[in-house]
């Protein structure tokens, strides 16, 4: 009994090399030097800009004092 489902049937074999030959090759995954470089230091700005932003001291909103008065009972 041979299961087409299985993938054991000698013509899968020769299936994947056809499709693998019509397949592009793979892409370069290395960037060019240059490109390196500029996202490298792209990173490094982010990275001291965030640690410059938490080196500052937050903000705090200024906020009128409200003093709530209550009315005196008249006896």
């Amino acid at each position: 009994m041979n299961d087409d489902t299985t993938g054991a049937s000698p013509e899968s074999h020769g299936d994947r090399e056809e499709i693998a030959r019509l397949l592009p090759a793979p892409a370069d995954w290395d960037p060019p030097h240059e490109q390196h470089l500029r996202h490298r230091d792209l990173l490094m700005h982010h990275i001291d800009h965030d640690q410059a932003a938490r080196t500052r001291p937050a903000r705090r909103l200024l906020r009128p004092a409200v003093l709530a008065l209550r009315p005196r009972p008249r006896w």
